[in-house]
């Protein structure tokens, strides 16, 4: 009974614990669900709140599984929850693989792991940059359950942060490579003028290091001048303008530059600054310098060219030099731009300058200049010479034109060609006298030999003076030949012009028709002249004469006038027989028939006459020589029914030349001494020869140079003179005389010519030839001549 008590009791206590096992079982379950609905709960909270966020979450278990990904991981790189749940590792590009699985692996140990930056693959295949920052959680127990991972997409951050990167690279490089100094300069507070910032242009450009230059402020490196045109431009750059323009820096030398500057605000942090850009334009200043002084010489030389130029463009004229306009007489350049090419040529080439323009235009060989008419603005045609090409101007196709007025150059070409006709028939004539002299030479020589000792009642004596006269007078016609040639004798002294023209009145009231009026205009003071009185005669009469001969029967007016004359350049530049200088001009003008052009290319020609048989044509060229012997000139100015003015001038000496006193000569006396007698013509040689034996002397000749030497060498010592011939074939009189002298240094020489001037004369003498005789011989003057030279010492 007591056990079965005893048992019954056991099993009411066990009953009992059982029934509390079952309550605290209830109550457990309770909690339970009661936990779990709260877990529920709760995990309906966090898993509302993943999805909810905007950044993509994954929750790994301890073992690295994914237990769950939220709606933004799925969205951002297209995998779904099917695609991501239980993988160990999410979708990571190969190259960074490693790193995840560290980097899980540490986080599975409990190690704290720092956000850090990676990469992670997009369904498509694209590639993400991430930003991935986790933490680890525990279950109840302590125990590590896994790891919450949240990744942000950086994609466009690091995309924008990579550009940031590179353009600051590149304004760095721009900064520090710029050609240009760069500057940043404060502007407000303690910062206000310091350089804070600088390019190493700006610290070379003024001469500095770029740590120096840093130090400074901008005051340091300015000049007056460009701190302030800074100070006057503070305000406009604080209100957002640019500041442009060109100022002046000093470099740490002390060098001052020119610069081209360019300054604008800045805002940096809050802070306002000045970026200041400066070039130094040094080199351009200098080569601006040269342009304006190229222009400059350009326009110099385009401006005072002597030759014309124009531009013509489209047939018309666009641009003009001042010589152009004073060639055609035009005043101002709106006259004449604009106008056709056309206008400015006479009326018969027009059409030929049409033609030489397209042709030229098309390319077409055409010579380089050619002569036209060109017609001035008063309507007046000229001789124009032009030079065109084509150029580029202004983008198009254009004819640069040069060129000149040739009237003034014809008429001095003119003027040339008639003096060197004039110098050739002066030559001619000289040779034509010279060979006439040997001829009349014979007949004085010959004829005075036969009248030697003859009685006028001699019967030859008559033919024989008759003879000898007829030749005196040919010589007489070769005088004035040689006038004209320049080769005669000429006697200048100081004259007074006046005096001469006084004298010569009184002769021709005697000699020309009293129905011809003389009148004289002389200047009141003349200065001297050094003139041949008797050549100024020969020129007075022979213009007179013509004038009488070129006046009616019913009479007329001769004027002669004087008067002081000062030639400048101007006018010897168009006149060519003129030089400038002071000189005393004499005019002889007449109111006759006058006469041609065509007559006046010839009035001064040897043997040109107008009055048929009656004159010798001989007057007029003797003038002409005569003047130029004097070294001045004559002009001539005529029309038909106006007249004819001849004037002529004499250039003015700067000193009176003391005039030669006429001596009386002594009796010619001959001589028993050995002479060489050396001439060409053997009659001249013989007649000159009679001459001289004659006389008593012993006489040798020679008809050249060469036997005269020969003869010499073997009768040096008997030969006491030599009379030699100037001109003479295989050797000439000087030639001989040189060879004569290198035999003798001390050999007596006469020389003798047909036309033996005074400048041949004088040369002879300074050459060592003791005298000089003219051709053809006169006797008295030969033997004077022979018996002064053989007895000087």
């Amino acid at each position: 009974m007591q056990d079965h008590e005893k048992t019954q009791s056991l099993l009411i206590d066990e009953l009992n614990e059982m029934r509390q096992r079952v309550a605290e079982l209830e109550r457990r379950e309770a909690d339970l669900e009661q936990k779990n609905r709260a877990l529920s709960v709760s995990q309906d909270t966090l898993r509302s709140l993943l999805h909810s966020s905007p950044e993509p979450m994954v929750v790994y278990d301890a073992e690295g599984h994914v237990l769950f990904v939220n709606s933004a991981c799925s969205i951002t790189f297209g995998w779904s929850v099917k695609d991501l749940l239980g993988r160990h590792i999410d979708y990571v590009p190969e190259e960074y693989l490693p790193q995840t699985r560290e980097t899980l692996e540490r986080s599975f140990k409990g190690e704290r792991v720092p956000p850090f930056e990676t990469q992670r693959l997009t369904k498509d295949g694209k590639v993400l940059d991430v930003y991935i920052s986790s933490a680890l959680f525990r279950n109840e127990e302590g125990q590590l359950a896994g790891r919450v991972v949240t990744l942000r997409d950086i994609t466009e951050f690091k995309r924008s942060e990579n550009e940031l990167r590179r353009s600051e690279y590149r304004y760095r490089t721009l900064f520090e490579r710029a050609r240009d100094s760069i500057m940043i300069i404060g502007l407000e507070g303690d910062r206000r003028g310091q350089i804070v910032a600088a390019n190493p242009v700006a610290a070379e450009m003024h001469g500095y290091k770029l740590e120096e230059i840093l130090t400074l402020k901008i005051s340091d490196i300015n000049t007056p001048e460009s701190s302030e045109k800074l100070s006057e431009g503070i305000d406009r750059i604080l209100k957002g303008e640019w500041l442009k323009e060109e100022s002046t820096h000093r470099r740490k030398d002390g060098r001052v530059f020119p610069i081209e500057i360019s300054v604008g605000v800045l805002e940096l942090e809050n802070e306002k600054y000045a970026l200041a850009i400066d070039r130094d334009i040094t080199e351009r200043k200098l080569a601006e310098q040269a342009l304006r002084e190229s222009e400059q010489s350009s326009r110099l030389l385009i401006e005072q060219a002597p030759i014309g130029i124009g531009i013509m463009q489209d047939g018309v004229l666009t641009n003009v030099n001042p010589q152009f306009l004073k060639i055609f007489g035009y005043d101002s350049m709106h006259e004449v731009l604009g106008h056709p090419v056309e206008d400015f040529y006479s009326p018969e080439d027009r059409a030929l300058i049409t033609q030489r323009r397209k042709d030229r235009l098309s390319e077409k060989p055409l010579p380089m200049h050619y002569e036209v008419k060109g017609l001035k603005k008063n309507g007046e045609s000229f001789d124009l010479e032009v030079w065109p090409t084509v150029v580029d101007y202004e983008g198009k196709p254009a004819i640069l034109t040069f060129c000149a007025d040739m009237s003034e150059t014809k008429s001095l070409r003119s003027q040339l060609l008639q003096a060197q006709k004039m110098e050739a028939i002066g030559t001619l004539a000289g040779g034509v006298a010279h060979d006439f002299n040997n001829l009349l030479q014979i007949a004085l020589g010959y004829s005075e030999l036969l009248l030697v000792g003859k009685h006028p009642d001699h019967p030859d004596y008559r033919n024989l003076h008759t003879i000898n006269a007829s030749a005196k007078r040919g010589a007489k016609l070769v005088q004035r030949l040689m006038v004209f040639s320049r080769k005669g004798d000429t006697k200048p002294r100081p004259l007074n012009l006046n005096h001469e023209v006084a004298q010569v009145k009184k002769l021709l009231e005697r000699t020309i028709p009293k129905m011809i009026a003389i009148e004289l205009s002389l200047e009141s003071w003349l200065p001297v002249i050094n003139a041949d009185p008797v050549q100024v005669e020969q020129i007075l009469l022979n213009l007179a004469i013509n004038a009488k001969d070129a006046m009616p029967e019913a009479g007329g007016k001769l004027t002669i006038e004087t008067r002081n004359i000062t030639l400048d350049e101007e006018y010897s530049r168009v006149h060519l027989q003129a030089k400038p200088g002071h000189y005393v001009m004499l005019s002889v003008e007449d109111t006759g028939h006058g006469m041609s052009q065509e007559t006046m290319q010839h009035i001064f020609e040897p043997f040109f006459t107008t009055k048929g048989g009656k004159g010798t044509g001989l007057g007029l060229a003797m003038v002409y020589g005569i003047m130029k012997q004097h070294e001045g000139f004559i002009s001539c100015y005529s029309e038909p029914s106006h007249g004819t003015t001849f004037r002529i001038y004499f250039p003015v000496v700067s000193t009176e030349l003391e005039e030669d006193s006429e001596q009386d000569s002594a009796v010619p006396q001959g001589g028993s001494e050995t002479i060489l007698l050396v001439d060409d013509e053997e009659f001249l040689c013989d007649m000159g020869s009679q001459l001289l034996t004659r006389a008593g002397y012993t006489v040798l000749t020679a008809t050249n140079g060469r036997k005269a030497l020969d003869l010499y060498r073997k009768e040096r010592i008997d030969i006491s003179l030599v009379i030699l011939d100037l001109i003479m074939p295989e050797m000439g009189g000087k030639e001989c005389f040189q060879e004569l002298v290198n035999i003798n240094p001390k050999v007596k020489v006469i020389l003798c010519s047909g036309f033996l001037s005074n400048g041949t004369a004088e040369e002879a003498r300074v050459f060592g030839v003791r005298g000089s005789v003219e051709k053809p011989y006169n006797m008295r003057k030969l033997l004077e001549t022979v018996r002064e030279v053989l007895d000087e010492d």
